[in-house]
C-alpha cells in the first residue's frame, strides 16, 4: 500500500503501518507512517476528514517516521485519513485509508 510520484529521478513514497485501512478508531489512535523522499522533505501534514490535524515542518531530511497518538473530535461513522508530503521542490505525494467509528 503505497503512495509514489516519480518524476526526473526524484521519489516521493508514503507507507501507512498503523491504523490499517479498513480498521476501527475510537476518540484517540496512533498513528505510524513511514515517509522517504529522494529530496530533503519540507513539510509533512495529517488531514482526518479533510481536516488539518497535525503538521510536521522543517524537516530538513528525505526520511521521516512519523509516531504519535492523535485525539479525534470531527469523527464519523466513515472516516479518511490522509497524508500529505511535500519535498523541497514543492512536489506532494499523498496517501489516503478508511477508517471507522
Amino acid at each position: 500500500s503505497n503512495a509514489q510520484i516519480k518524476n526526473n529521478d526524484v521519489s516521493l513514497d508514503i507507507k501507512f503501518l498503523a491504523p490499517k485501512n479498513g480498521e476501527f478508531i475510537g476518540s484517540a489512535f496512533y498513528l505510524a507512517a513511514d515517509v522517504s523522499s529522494s529530496l530533503n522533505l519540507k513539510k509533512l501534514e495529517v488531514y482526518l476528514n479533510n481536516s488539518l490535524i497535525d503538521g510536521v515542518y522543517n524537516l530538513a531530511s528525505g526520511v521521516y517516521s512519523y509516531r504519535k497518538n492523535l485525539a479525534v473530535n470531527n469523527s464519523e461513522l466513515q472516516n479518511t485519513l490522509k497524508i500529505v508530503a511535500t519535498d523541497e521542490l514543492n512536489q506532494r505525494a499523498e496517501k489516503e485509508i478508511i477508517l471507522y467509528k
